[in-house]
């Protein structure tokens, strides 16, 4: 799972630049993974995770190998590239990330959980108080009927907050998503009905002195060019189509397609380029709503990847769109201690250690 204040940072910056469509509906995924964050399992009191760099073939000169071991009867030389620990702190959690070279310690990241286990404040700090402008405090809030509603984020006690609030419709679909752009305005993405579908379209408003080379940039990029998407609906789901519009001739160049339930749950994707398509996936799911298998069709070869888990529901083996597969291991009190990260179904990557203390 990717750290959660840096995907969040990522999703404003690529909304600073135009690209709304899948990273808006990526941030609703991004707050389902949020939500699904949980403390140590089972009165466990911290966690130390060392994650290495798995180097194939020969070694390159000057580099250490720390250790070497036999996994799956590969040999395999391995080199440490960081290490975090994490502890509970009643229903919220502490993680700690050191420096893979002089294992002192970087940053502490604070995640809190409400009564209902859900995130609801996320802090970042640095140890190195020369970047506190890096420092981040980002909020979670949620509606009556348990939907995210809205997020803040703030990187320190002066700056401008940076806030994006999702309101719904009847249908439970999303009717309108607004941002504020770190001070310099806002983005307000809203639905408008046509007949046979719904368009999503985004006005950009600047409040900052336009005298910005940034501001005058981004105004003059909202002025040409949009990227928006359209949802129509396809018997009990809906399609999703992105695309990329140039306004001195409305043409509409669609670089995307999703086909989602009326749960918001991905089951197909389609990936295109200049009107053909590159990559197609879809997803199937178990009884308990995880990914059961993903089928990759790429140049005309469809390769189909079937996820596995335990009795309880823990994930034992995943594949990702691009084929990336992940292993896990787990202890007798069902926390995980080993991850197995393969860049191919074959060519193992890196490697995770956890070891808890209960």
């Amino acid at each position: 799972m990717k750290t959660a204040n840096l995907l969040l940072f990522f999703l404003i910056t690529s909304l600073l630049y135009g690209q709304i469509g899948p990273k808006h509906f990526e941030f609703l995924d991004y707050v389902k993974a949020t939500e699904n964050l949980k403390p140590l399992k089972y009165g466990a009191k911290w966690a130390e995770i060392n994650e290495y760099k798995v180097l194939s073939g020969s070694l390159e000169e000057n580099i250490k190998v720390d250790t070497t071991i036999k996994i799956e009867g590969q040999i395999t030389g391995l080199l440490t590239i960081s290490k975090s620990k994490t502890f509970n702190y009643g229903k919220s959690f502490i993680t700690r990330k050191y420096n893979s070279s002089t294992m002192e310690l970087d940053q502490t990241n604070l995640v809190e959980c409400d009564n209902m286990g859900r995130v609801v404040k996320i802090s970042k700090n640095h140890a190195d108080k020369d970047l506190v402008m890096f420092d981040e405090c980002i909020t979670f809030s949620y509606d009556e009927k348990n939907r995210f509603s809205r997020a803040t984020r703030a990187t320190c006690d002066t700056c401008a907050l940076s806030i994006i609030k999702f309101t719904y419709r009847d249908d439970e679909d999303i009717d309108k998503v607004s941002m504020g752009l770190g001070g310099m305005g806002t983005l307000e993405v809203s639905s408008v009905e046509m007949p046979g579908l719904v368009c999503f379209e985004q006005k950009y408003e600047f409040t900052s002195d336009d005298s910005d080379p940034m501001i005058k940039m981004m105004m003059e990029r909202s002025k040409n060019e949009l990227n928006t998407f359209q949802r129509e609906t396809i018997g009990d789901n809906y399609l999703y189509t992105y695309s990329y519009v140039l306004n001195s001739n409305r043409k509409f160049d669609p670089y995307m397609k999703e086909i989602r339930d009326k749960s918001f749950k991905l089951l197909e994707m389609e990936k295109l380029s200049e009107g053909k398509t590159e990559i197609s996936v879809k997803y199937s799911y178990n009884q308990n709503g995880d990914i059961a298998k993903t089928e990759i069709t790429r140049g005309g070869e469809t390769s189909i990847y079937e996820n596995t888990y335990d009795d309880r529901g823990r994930p034992l083996i995943q594949y990702t769109p691009d084929g990336n597969k992940s292993i896990y291991k787990y202890d007798e009190k069902g926390n995980w201690t080993s991850l197995y990260n393969y860049s191919d179904p074959n060519t193992l990557s890196t490697i995770t250690f956890r070891k808890i203390s209960y």
